[in-house]
């Protein structure tokens, strides 16, 4: 099968394998309440990645029902994702009771958006619309951590999460290392995985840290 977009494509896939292999690590090396919601934080934009890949790979045409079920598939991951961030966030603030609550809207926003990208409206703005909020409630919450206690490694995570910003931006930018053989999606996973990467290395350190 001819794959069209190899550059996205690949670095999609690439994406996969490492936030697969970065929720394996959590799975095995964390062991506080956070880890939940770690795992599912790489393992969803892992999935999201080998569906948005295959998407861009090989089921480009937008008038197909497979492209349809695939891409609202994409849309429906990045959503869950959000939600494992807005707890992320939450716990971090240290308070049990708000951590429930957040969760507890998360999951009911979660719902709403699904119902959005099904019935209403699949485009990527509306994935935006779910993730960036979640992403920023993460940002604070892991600033506010840090500042309170700065050894238990957050600031590295804080990076990463502001090297997110700094993908996303690109990609809306259309900054591209080559028009065609490697365009703004590509470079813009490629940035996602270190920014990732940081993020992963932030909870490692933090989850072997002494209690603050």
């Amino acid at each position: 099968m001819f794959m069209h977009e190899p550059a996205v494509t690949l670095t999609d896939y690439g994406l996969t394998i490492e936030c697969w292999t970065l929720a394996w690590l959590v799975m095995r090396s964390n062991r506080t309440a956070l880890r939940p919601w770690w795992i599912a934080f790489f393992g969803f934009i892992g999935l999201a990645s080998l569906i948005g890949g295959t998407v861009h790979g090989f089921f480009p045409d937008e008038s197909t029902t497979l492209y349809t079920i695939l891409w609202d598939a994409n849309l429906i991951a990045i959503g869950c994702t959000a939600v494992a961030i807005w707890s992320l966030g939450a716990l971090l603030t240290g308070s049990a009771p708000l951590a429930r609550w957040v969760t507890r809207i998360a999951f009911a926003l979660l719902a709403l958006y699904a119902g959005i990208v099904v019935f209403v409206s699949n485009r990527f703005l509306v994935a935006i619309g779910m993730y960036l909020p979640a992403v920023i409630f993460l940002t604070v919450t892991m600033s506010m951590t840090h500042a309170r206690a700065p050894r238990q490694g957050w600031g590295v995570g804080i990076v990463g999460l502001a090297l997110t910003y700094l993908a996303a931006a690109a990609q809306q930018l259309k900054v591209a290392l080559h028009p065609v053989y490697f365009d703004h999606n590509a470079l813009y996973h490629v940035i996602q995985g270190l920014a990732l990467f940081l993020v992963f290395l932030a909870q490692s350190r933090a989850s072997r840290a002494p209690a603050a």
